[in-house]
């Protein structure tokens, strides 16, 4: 036993007069600690802060140039201390080391080497070092000539010294997030982070339940069934059914692209010195108004929610093919010779006849500029340029705005900050709703159309009905049944002395009466086989005559404004013989011309739009 003690008290003593000679004196090493940066610097966009190490939850984000200084570093995360004396964490992510300048205070200081702590250079007081880590009572710092080494807290101003526990100069709060069900899409990874650079911490099968809790540049930070937190690209899920879309809403079955510019390797327009891109701020803003809209009742398309490119004419293809009702384009300015430029402003385009579509887009933009001017204080107004691809191409009210200028260093760290983000999107959203509120009561598939004027008068003089509360479909084809309804409206819906003898009518049919009306006046005959075909579409020719019927059943004449034939056109012989008089009395009173230059198309159907413009040709040419 006493000889297996006697080394073990030798080696401690060793031991002991090794710690002795080495911790003598300042700049003395003892026990090795990790170097922490001397301060970190938010240069991108803001990051979130947690109150623990290990938080799932973020208390909220620090500003771009927010500067702070880490106390200690647990797993991914910097310690650092608030005001109050707590600590807060930050992920190593978002912050970039910096470094700082202070000055020798101490008669006797000394720069010491890294290694073994032994004097490497001495100071004076006065001196200059620039610090860029520190460990323990230590700074690490450099020399104006380059010698690198560290040196002892003690030995520095009372301001590097204070300035190595300020807290940072504001945590923005979070706004709450609305939370959403969603399934996974495919077999995905959960992430300890919003990146593929973190930690797998779960796989999920296709089709897993989870609840989307955040989401940020492309990443939903999501809750399983176990409780736990952890990050899904937004792509791999799919939002559950109703989530998007609420029953009741000011914007209830309105459709709504929302497109964030730019994407992927395509960043728009850059600040530099704070290390922010376009295309992230154009994101994250569209995603918070997409949620505003969702909101309201709007259905709303997403031209990209994750870092993607779209060219702009697939931004274009996406709206006018779904189709949408409107159009918003989400960016950022910027302009090389001004530093001070700031400011919201909202553009849009004209071109083209349609004057309708044309206010309906200066309509909108005048709103939602006007609401930003009103939150933000902005006085750039709007603006109006045809060059702008996605707004002169769309085939809806279309606008984009601009949510202030990233050369503006000022303006940016304020873009940065989620809270500002989504005054921004409520505000934009606000001022839409104002739009659609005071600009157009009607159809919202007639808003923009050619036929608006005329189908508003048919509307208006109760001839027409939409096909729901919400759509008028001005496209949809006429049928013979809708025609012969529209004019027994048009004669104030007299009563039929009895019932139409046409075996294909059903008897519960919204068309009944009208075709019994119409057969007792000689305006319609049927289609032969004592059948009407009320669901069938109508010719040209037929709507023509039964206009010309109804015109001499009400002792009513049509003006003749062209003295040419309808025979001028190259398919004239398709024209019935039955309806060879009505055509050419109604291409001389102005209610049908070519459907070219060169072709009347007789035989060819006509739409809602087409019929109510008739209509109101009709009735504003008619003398009884």
């Amino acid at each position: 036993m006493q000889n297996r003690i006697t080394p073990l008290l030798m080696t401690t003593a060793i031991v002991v007069i090794f710690l002795a000679l080495f911790s003598a004196g300042p700049g003395v090493r003892g026990e090795e600690t990790a170097i922490l940066p001397y301060c970190l610097e938010v240069n991108g966009i803001a990051p979130d802060v947690y109150r623990e190490a290990d938080g799932a939850v973020p208390i909220g984000v620090l500003a771009t140039g927010a500067r702070i200084y880490p106390t200690a570093k647990s797993g991914d995360r910097y310690a650092f201390a608030l005001a109050d004396g707590s600590n807060a964490y930050i992920e190593a992510k978002g912050v970039e080391a910096g470094s700082g300048v202070a000055f020798i205070a101490a008669a006797e200081a000394a720069l010491y080497r890294a290694d073994d702590g032994a004097p490497l250079k001495t100071l004076a007081v006065g001196d200059a070092v620039t610090l860029t880590g520190r460990r323990g009572d230590q700074y690490q710092a450099t020399l104006d000539g380059g010698a690198q080494g560290f040196v002892n807290k003690s030995d520095l101003n009372a301001a590097a010294e204070s300035g190595a526990v300020l807290a940072a100069e504001e945590i923005f709060e979070t706004a709450a997030y609305t939370e959403k069900r969603a399934k996974t899409a495919s077999n995905v990874n959960v992430r300890t982070g919003p990146g593929t650079a973190y930690t797998v911490m779960a796989s999920l099968p296709n089709g897993t339940a989870v609840t989307i809790i955040d989401e940020s540049n492309g990443w939903y930070q999501v809750r399983l069934a176990d409780s736990r937190t952890g990050y899904i690209r937004c792509d791999l899920l799919q939002i559950s059914e109703g989530e998007q879309t609420p029953i009741e809403g000011d914007l209830k079955g309105t459709t709504i692209v929302v497109d964030p510019g730019h994407g992927a390797h395509d960043p728009g327009a850059q600040n530099k010195s704070l290390n922010v891109n376009e295309k992230d701020l154009n994101l994250s803003i569209g995603l918070l108004l997409r949620d505003e809209l969702v909101a309201k009742g709007a259905k709303v398309i997403m031209t990209r929610e994750t870092d993607i490119f779209w060219e702009l004419k697939d931004r274009v293809a996406i709206a006018n093919q779904i189709p949408s009702d409107y159009f918003i384009s989400i960016h950022c300015n910027s302009v090389e010779n001004s530093s001070i430029a700031s400011g919201a402003e909202t553009w849009y385009a004209t071109h083209g006849d349609d004057t309708s579509l044309n206010a309906e887009r200066k309509a909108m933009a005048t709103a939602i500029q006007a609401q930003l001017a009103h939150d933000f204080g902005s006085k750039r107004g709007i603006k109006s340029e045809k060059q702008l691809y996605v707004t002169r191409n769309t085939t809806m009210p279309a606008i984009l705005v601009e949510c202030g200028f990233l050369s503006n260093n000022e303006e940016t760290k304020k873009l940065i900050q989620a809270d500002y983000q989504k005054r921004i999107a409520q505000s934009i959203c606000q001022g839409f709703l104002d739009y659609v509120a005071n600009s157009y009561k009607g159809f919202a598939d007639v808003r923009t159309h050619w036929a608006r004027e005329s189908i508003e008068f048919v509307v208006g003089a109760e001839l027409f009905n939409g096909t729901t509360a919400q759509k008028f479909d001005p496209n949809l084809t006429m049928t013979r049944g809708m025609l012969v309804t529209v004019l027994h409206r048009m004669a104030g819906e007299p009563a039929a002395q009895g019932d139409a003898a046409f075996t294909d009518l059903a008897a519960n049919a919204y068309y009944v009466k009208a075709v019994a009306w119409a057969n007792e006046q000689g305006i319609v005959t049927g289609v032969g086989g004592g059948r009407f075909a009320p669901d069938a579409n109508i010719t040209r020719q037929e709507l023509v005559t039964m206009f010309n019927r109804y015109a001499a059943a009400n002792q009513q004449t049509l003006p003749q404004k062209l003295t040419d034939s309808f025979q001028k056109y190259s398919d004239c012989g398709q024209v019935q013989a039955w309806a060879a008089a009505a055509m050419e009395w109604a291409y001389q009173g102005g209610l049908v011309n070519g459907r070219t230059a060169t072709t009347l198309v007789p035989c060819g159907t006509a739409t809602r739009a087409e019929v109510a413009v008739i209509c109101q040709r009709f009735l504003d040419g008619v003398a009884p």
